[in-house]
């Protein structure tokens, strides 16, 4: 049950006494308008809880014409980027003795000679004026920040930026009581802007440094703190549509963060809401890299998920955290790349272990994502809301599940391999077991009757095993840092010959149409269609009726190649 419409003034409560949901207009709002509307859903289905929200999104994002090209597109979602927000090293510190700015471009320096490939910069809270209640007073960035300038600095990177606003403060400049020229509501401690001229402006003017990406962080606080958009019902709607109205007119993205629901159910209404950080804020050492439930929620209203940012060694002296360390960098990593969100680290200069961070992407940097946000399995729900449950991991597991997506063609037919993911962490229960059907390759892989699993991490056990595809892959106990991924691959028949794509073993998701875009089946042949940057370097591996082989092809100009399997070899195209 959600709400329908009227997202920013909808409310929903349930009374654990009386076990009664009450749902209409928020209490506190004083003045209802004439002919205003608000509506709820039910949906039920009886497919399950993942497939019952994405079929419930599928209802609104249709409704209110959400696409997901937008999202699909998004440069800082695909793009490996440098993150510096709460949790970066670089959050509220430089390099010693050194101005913000020289310490963004000994970033990029750093980058560019270990040939780690950075899309983009995200810049936090740290940049701009803040006044009244530690709220934005003016979002230009001061002097003694980037003495040169934000439009001197990308020129100097060349990188595009995604950067971060908080709340208004009571005093901001831009407001026209305080000698702006902007129609805000102001109260005592924050203000909100009423103005589409005024987002407009903000937004235009930010191009000239390269916003790509406007991250609109602390919403809860702004829509809770305020009074005027608990008692309006049409000020916090205006709100968010007027941002998103002026960002898609200056061809800017924007990422929601501390969202509460309302404002990720808004978002189906604002085309340029492409992502949200669905956890909370990092910090080295912490938990917050579960994400499974709040990703399912996102994904369905076509907002990709954002993890958030993290390390990738476990000790950077330094750092603002004092004696603090991330012993999960592996597992930060990969919940990152397979959250389907942006994937920004935010290490020291010489602190990125550039092994581990490559594992997520090509060498240009573009993300190889799965098809779907990796999400909790319905039974691991199921377990939280029912503890007594027989026959799932224990409680405190972390059971997730994702796959990808390929597209195969013959002269005879056209049809997709699913290739399925499974991520486990904390396991204790004794012989667990996943099914292939929790991975949903039994929604597309209907002729397949077998599969071929293999460990991703730990990486302890290197054989493959057959799984039918009616069967169940066992998993042995974890915990955090030995956390178990798992890939299973489809074998495909052809004649007398059979293939099994493993693709890239040493990525987190070693077969994605990020680098596989087709797959020909031709004169008895497998080819393999791959993209990739010019002079990068592809492994891929396959099973050719039960042998291994390893296909190494090196991109041409091209940026595309095609690998024939039988005979080992690469066509450069």
């Amino acid at each position: 049950m959600s709400s329908f419409s009227s997202f920013m003034s909808h409310n929903m409560q349930y009374d654990t006494k009386s076990g009664v949901v009450r749902f209409g207009v928020m209490g506190d709002v004083t003045e209802i308008p004439m002919h205003y509307q608000v509506d709820t859903i039910l949906y039920y289905s009886d497919s399950g809880i993942n497939q019952a929200v994405e079929n419930w999104g599928q209802v609104l994002t249709t409704k209110y014409h959400k696409k997901s090209s937008l999202m699909e597109a998004d440069f800082s979602i695909n793009y490996l980027g440098y993150y510096t927000d709460n949790g970066a090293y670089y959050y509220y510190k430089t390099e010693p003795n050194k101005t913000y700015d020289v310490t963004m471009l000994d970033v990029v320096a750093y980058a560019a000679s270990k040939d780690i490939p950075y899309g983009y910069l995200q810049y936090d809270s740290w940049w701009y004026y803040k006044g009244i209640g530690n709220g934005v007073k003016n979002w230009t960035s001061r002097p003694d920040i980037f003495p040169n300038g934000m439009d001197k600095l990308y020129e100097d990177t060349g990188f595009p930026v995604v950067a971060h606003n908080r709340y208004w403060s009571s005093d901001t400049t831009y407001a026209k009581q305080n000698g702006g020229k902007y129609n805000f509501y102001v109260e005592t401690e924050k203000a909100i802007p009423a103005d589409t001229n005024f987002w407009k402006d903000l937004i235009r003017s930010s191009k000239t440094w390269g916003l790509i990406t406007y991250e609109q962080d602390w919403l809860d606080r702004e829509f809770l703190d305020l009074k005027i958009t608990r008692s309006n019902v049409t000020v916090a709607n205006n709100w968010l549509k007027e941002m998103g109205e002026a960002a898609s007119e200056c061809d800017v993205t924007i990422q929601y963060c501390m969202a509460l629901p309302r404002h990720i159910m808004q978002s189906v209404e604002i085309q340029a809401v492409t992502q949200a950080r669905v956890s909370g804020d990092y910090h080295p050492g912490n938990s917050q890299w579960k994400i499974g439930v709040t990703s399912m929620f996102a994904h369905a209203l076509y907002v990709a998920p954002y993890k958030d940012t993290f390390w990738t060694t476990t000790v950077q002296s330094g750092s603002p955290y004092r004696l603090s360390t991330e012993p999960n960098t592996a597992l930060q990593a990969a919940i990152s790349t397979l959250s389907k969100g942006p994937v920004g680290p935010s290490d020291g200069i010489g602190n990125t272990d550039r092994n581990l961070l490559m594992k997520c992407c090509r060498l240009d940097g573009l993300i190889l994502k799965p098809s779907r946000p990796i999400t909790s399995t319905d039974e691991t729900i199921l377990k939280l809301a029912f503890p007594a449950m027989e026959g799932a991991a224990n409680a405190e597991a972390e059971v997730y599940t994702t796959y990808s997506d390929i597209h195969v063609y013959s002269s005879a037919k056209q049809f997709m391999l699913r290739f399925g993911i499974v991520l486990i962490t904390d396991l204790t229960t004794s012989e667990y077991s996943v099914a292939p059907s929790a991975m949903y390759l039994d929604k597309i892989n209907m002729e397949t009757k077998m599969y071929k699993a293999f460990q991703g991490h730990p990486g302890t056990d290197t054989k493959i095993y057959d799984v039918d595809a009616t069967g169940m892959l066992s998993v042995p106990k974890c915990g955090v840092k030995d956390f178990q991924l798992w890939h299973l691959s489809p074998v495909v028949s052809m004649g007398n010959s059979t293939l099994v794509i493993l693709g890239e073993r040493e990525k987190w998701v070693p077969v994605s149409s990020r680098r596989i875009t087709g797959v020909e089946i031709k004169d008895g042949n497998f080819l393999i269609d791959l993209q990739g940057k010019p002079t990068e370097v592809i492994t891929m591996d396959f099973l050719l009726n039960t042998n291994l082989v390893s296909v190494s092809c090196t991109v041409p100009d091209s940026g595309t190649t095609r690998v024939s399997v039988h005979s080992k070899t690469c066509f450069y195209t």
